[in-house]
């Protein structure tokens, strides 16, 4: 297996490799997935797929994520968005950072102690403190198509080269 794709909860997509949970559990049952591979071969490239939030007003869309923080550390490249990764869903704006989920900085540092590639995508689903849980429901079945409309132009792409 090259490539393994990692989701917190199967409402937010209906067909990952595996589905991880949310907070610091996620990080524990990715790296059970990994040890417990049988026969199998350890993958290159484990990715992310998610929802978020965003504390900045009017984002949205699919973004590919390069900068991680739990709060107390930073991991990643420093350009781009930075996601914080809490335990739980946030309500309030807490600055310093432009989107918050509850697995990707434990998943990231789970393959990076294991030398494994990580790749992620946030689908921002609501603005953090002004939306409610029903239009983060609502986010989750938008994220899915448009992250099913992203995989099919790079998958497109790759074929016509």
């Amino acid at each position: 297996m090259r490539e393994i794709l990692v989701v917190a909860l199967e409402e937010e997509l209906s067909d990952a490799d595996i589905y991880c949970g949310i907070g610091r559990k996620s990080g524990y049952n990715l790296s059970s997935f990994l040890e417990n591979r049988g026969p199998y071969p350890r993958p290159k490239r484990v990715i992310n797929y998610g929802t978020c939030g965003s504390f900045i007003q009017g984002l949205k869309g699919l973004h590919k994520i390069t900068t991680f923080s739990d709060s107390e550390e930073d991991q990643g490249d420093g350009l781009g968005l930075k996601l914080l990764t809490q335990e739980n869903f946030v309500t309030k704006i807490i600055p310093g950072y432009d989107l918050v989920d509850c697995e990707a900085f434990y998943l990231k540092q789970i393959c990076d102690k294991r030398e494994i590639e990580f790749e992620c995508y946030k689908y921002i689903t609501d603005e953090v403190g002004k939306n409610t849980k029903q239009d983060w429901v609502n986010g989750m079945k938008e994220g899915e198509a448009c992250y099913r409309e992203y995989l099919t132009k790079v998958m497109s792409k790759s074929i016509m080269k």
